[in-house]
């Protein structure tokens, strides 16, 4: 089972959602990407100090941009906003039954269905947006990845 996580750069949420995923979802194999990510760029500098803060290693990541071939390997992409999510609907219409926000495939709170992006912003924000993330990812280890898929 192969989970992807999709947002803009592949530099701020979804590194910190595939390396909170690879951590507490043991049994998955957890992969990150961004739609307009440029392929080798570093995870951005406080990112990678929030993960580094909360016990994470990401000493071998490298960005890489959205690809058929990575969304034909995954068996279920979650993106970090409804924007995303339609965007890879669109372009990748093949995939469509898979591709969900993370927070509505968690079934969290439908007014907040997005994970706003730090980037740019100070550490204490990336904190905040990290926090989030981890509790999500926490919610679908809970639920064992449910749903049609499984």
């Amino acid at each position: 089972m192969k989970i992807l996580f999709v947002c803009t750069g592949n530099t701020c949420r979804s590194p910190m959602a595939e390396a909170a995923a690879a951590k507490i979802i043991e049994k998955y194999e957890f992969d990150s990407a961004g739609i307009f990510a440029a392929d080798g760029d570093s995870i951005s500098e406080n990112a990678k100090n929030v993960l580094l803060e909360n016990g994470y290693n990401i000493e071998s990541f490298t960005s890489k941009r959205v690809s058929l071939e990575l969304l034909n390997k995954s068996d279920l992409i979650l993106t970090m906003t409804r924007e995303q999510k339609e965007v890879l609907k669109t372009f990748f219409l093949e995939e469509k039954d898979k591709i969900f926000t993370l927070k509505e495939y968690n079934r969290s709170e439908k007014n907040l269905q997005e994970i706003s992006d730090p980037f740019g912003g100070d550490l204490g924000t990336y904190r905040k947006v990290f926090s989030e993330i981890e509790e999500e990812i926490k919610k679908l280890g809970d639920n064992n990845v449910r749903k049609k898929y499984f």
